[in-house]
């Protein structure tokens, strides 16, 4: 789809993109784009290997909150406190390895090369170009439970 952002854009053909381009909130990684806009769809342009394309995961892509990034991964935080990736698998994009654990998320944070989502109940889950002695590792955190 062209359009005033540029080419290459991967998007449920129902969102409205141009409805409301300033409703948008743009994440950017190292060689692609992701805009969340205002309705919670995702449009993503860029470099089909680093995130620029969000195809296979667009369907996922709904009542999304947040999105974060790394140099070349985009991680997507639903309403449902669930997380999808797309993008480089090595810089993040893939999160199979701790899928089944993220749940209850209440934040993420992005690295040049990986990501960390603390989970409600004080989990921490890492994914990504992480060492050796975090990748997919679970850590609780001595933290308080938000209310």
């Amino acid at each position: 789809m062209d359009g005033i952002w540029g080419t290459n854009f991967h998007t449920n053909p129902k969102t409205q993109i141009f409805s409301q381009p300033f409703g948008a909130r743009i994440q950017s990684a190292g060689c692609a784009f992701a805009a969340l806009l205002a309705n919670g769809n995702v449009v993503t342009w860029g470099d089909p290997t680093f995130g620029g394309d969000s195809g296979h995961v667009q369907v996922q892509l709904q009542q999304v909150q947040q999105i974060y990034s790394t140099y070349y991964a985009f991680a997507a935080l639903l309403s449902d406190r669930s997380v999808v990736t797309w993008g480089d698998p090595a810089f993040g994009g893939d999160c199979t390895e701790v899928q089944s654990q993220l749940r209850h998320v209440q934040t993420i944070s992005g690295t040049v090369g990986a990501f960390v989502a603390i989970c409600a109940d004080g989990l921490m889950l890492s994914w990504g170009n992480v060492t050796r002695r975090l990748k997919g590792r679970t850590v609780f955190l001595n933290c308080p439970r938000p209310p």
